[in-house]
């Protein structure tokens, strides 16, 4: 079983996690190396060291580096190298802050925003829809089942802002 999320914590045999991150760090692969374990909720290998549970990038990229920053600074996955979160490959993985990884993130394109949201009600056709729609917002409101706060919204770009009409794409 490899690669599965795990609503509990994921455990893997004892010692087989951390002898795979000793030997993936060891001696790194040309390409990702996907953790063979179950993952967390997160999507996130996790490891025992004999002393408590470390992410598998994380701990991966101590043993690479030499060193542990301390929390100020995260695991990221290289931007444009590696999007996958189940990679430990220490090559793919650098130390960033959180507004260095968010911005890593955006560059890649991973962002949940928008319809890649599980909860969104809505998608970025019908955003362009909504704006295009003079109908009054309780109208449009009852069309898409959703409020008319959410309407004004749209129109007047408070959320969705990354949507853009194919009109405004053109030079």
């Amino acid at each position: 079983m490899t690669n599965v999320r795990c609503r509990r914590r994921p455990y893997a045999p004892h010692g087989a996690a951390l002898a795979y991150v000793q030997a993936t760090v060891a001696a790194p692969p040309a390409d990702c190396a996907l953790w063979p374990f179950p993952l967390d909720t997160d999507g996130y290998g996790r490891v025992w060291d004999g002393a408590r549970t470390w992410p598998a990038h994380r701990l991966a990229l101590i043993l690479h580096t030499g060193h542990d920053p301390g929390p100020a600074l995260l695991a990221c996955h290289a931007p444009v190298v590696c999007h996958a979160r189940a990679c430990i490959n220490p090559q793919h993985l650098r130390w960033a802050t959180t507004h260095e990884n968010i911005a890593d993130r955006r560059l890649d394109g991973t962002t949940a925003r928008g319809s890649r949201i599980g909860l969104a009600k809505l998608t970025e056709a019908d955003v362009r829809a909504i704006r295009a729609d003079p109908r009054p917002a309780s109208a449009v409101a009852r069309a898409y089942g959703i409020g008319t706060s959410t309407v004004n919204n749209v129109r007047y770009r408070r959320t969705w802002r990354h949507v853009v009409a194919a009109e405004e794409t053109r030079p």
